[in-house]
């Protein structure tokens, strides 16, 4: 129960965290824009892990993470 309403909360932030104002320039929207990417991919893997879905093999999430 406590890892749905944790993946909510973390959807919600991702959410909110892609309509907030960048105020530092391009070199820091590369970085937002890769680190939002990495928030997808591990959000997808948070979701499958919740809600018991499978999502690609558990050795492509093994090596996800570890790269992450």
């Amino acid at each position: 129960m406590l890892w749905k309403i944790y993946f909510w909360i973390m959807l919600v932030l991702l959410i909110v965290s892609m309509f907030l104002e960048n105020e530092y320039g391009w070199g820091e929207s590369v970085l937002r824009i890769v680190s939002t990417i990495i928030a997808i991919i591990n959000t997808v893997g948070l979701y499958g892990y919740v809600y018991k879905k499978k999502f690609y093999s558990q050795s492509f999430w093994k090596i996800i993470f570890k790269l992450l």
